[in-house]
């Protein structure tokens, strides 16, 4: 397995930055310890919009936001 690392540095601005080199460098998912809970609903919906899938380790996302990663984490159970 290939994988590339990043550090967001506690910084939200740096985190989606550096998802955005991830989608462009062409992961096919990724797996993140979010800076916080609150910088989650816009990094889910820009991997969302992207089709990438997404884990997470440590915090993950506030209450409510974890739709697209149960859908999409059956939808590969069903391949």
């Amino acid at each position: 397995m290939d994988y590339v690392e990043f550090t967001s540095e506690n910084s939200p601005a740096k985190q989606m930055d550096n998802a955005r080199t991830a989608v462009t460098k062409g992961v096919d998912a990724i797996v993140i310890g979010p800076v916080n809970s609150t910088s989650t609903p816009p990094l889910l919906a820009y991997l969302k919009s992207q089709n990438i899938p997404i884990a997470f380790a440590g915090i993950g996302p506030q209450p409510g936001q974890t739709d697209y990663i149960l859908g999409y984490c059956k939808q590969l159970r069903n391949r």
